[in-house]
């Protein structure tokens, strides 16, 4: 975990107002300047150096608002400037941007008027090189539009990407070096050595509790809402094995007990709609219990 911190702080006095409270002081963040600070420190979270443990704290502190010009997107790149400046170690710079689309028309940064029209409100952070974030609200628009948007966003951050690396050229400072919290190869390698099969033991049994629990579940709501429409009941046995597939079977997955789990859940339904009546349905259903009920104390008891 790297222990950065990210502040958006607004003040009244940037709009030209007095708090009205009793002592005539700031309240609390709001819920704005909230998601504001974490808007701000998704994109530029990544680009530290994973092995980094030094406490970092940004401060953003709006001093004046042009209604116009979002101060959001100002203190996202008044940031990147100044990390990037400064002696912490840093893959940046990257900027961000605000997307509207008025009256069919891409608009980077729209004015208060445009935003209150706008059938789209995207925000894009972005290095010269890929897109680090997007954020995104409004109409529906299509998919094809949508990238549009997001790569004239990226295409705009790119010159003030550039912008701030002429600055850095100019008064950046060196980056300090630091002590690698990453931990020594040979005693990790001998915790591997030591622990490995019983962690792999652990997580494969934990995996296969989930997944009976998920399956008991089932037969539990089966059981209460059982009908006397066969077909109704086979209709929803489908789906379910459909939902068993989908949310279990991960391809590629380090955890084949689940794939396995999954599999022999999705045959155990497809077998339950070749039944005749619903009374032999519950019977199946019923049995299938009883044997993953056994399996589950089998495997507690080790």
């Amino acid at each position: 975990f790297f222990p950065l911190s990210v502040d958006y702080e607004e003040k009244m006095y940037s709009v030209g107002k007095i708090p009205g409270s009793f002592q005539r002081r700031e309240g609390k963040a709001s819920e704005k300047a909230i998601l504001t600070s974490r808007c701000i420190d998704r994109p530029i979270r990544p680009l530290f150096p994973k092995d980094l443990r030094n406490d970092c704290t940004v401060v953003a502190t709006v001093m004046s608002v042009d209604p116009d010009c979002s101060p959001e997107i100002a203190a996202m790149i008044g940031v990147s400037a100044a990390i990037a400046i400064s002696d912490i170690p840093w893959d940046g710079p990257i900027s961000g941007v605000n997307v509207g689309l008025v009256d069919g028309e891409i608009v980077i940064n729209p004015t208060l008027e445009q935003r209150a029209k706008t059938d789209l409100n995207l925000t894009v952070a972005s290095t010269a090189d890929l897109v680090a974030m997007i954020e995104a609200g409004g109409n529906e628009i299509s998919d094809d539009l949508m990238f549009d948007c997001i790569m004239a966003g990226h295409e705009e951050n790119k010159k003030i990407v550039k912008f701030i690396q002429g600055i850095v050229d100019e008064v950046g400072k060196p980056k300090f070096a630091y002590e690698s919290s990453d931990p020594d190869p040979v005693i990790f390698k001998e915790i591997e050595d030591f622990c490995i099969e019983d962690v792999m033991r652990l997580l494969i049994l934990m995996t296969s509790l989930f997944v009976m629990r998920l399956f008991f579940r089932f037969t539990q709501l089966f059981m209460r809402s059982s009908t006397r429409n066969l077909r109704a009941t086979k209709l929803s046995l489908t789906r379910l094995c459909i939902l068993f597939r989908s949310t279990l079977f991960v391809h590629g997955s380090r955890m084949s007990i689940r794939e396995l789990t999954a599999e022999a859940l999705t045959k155990f339904v497809r077998l339950t709609l070749k039944s005749t009546s619903l009374q032999e349905l519950t019977a199946r259903v019923c049995l299938q219990e009883v044997r993953l009920r056994f399996f589950q104390l089998r495997h507690s008891a080790r």
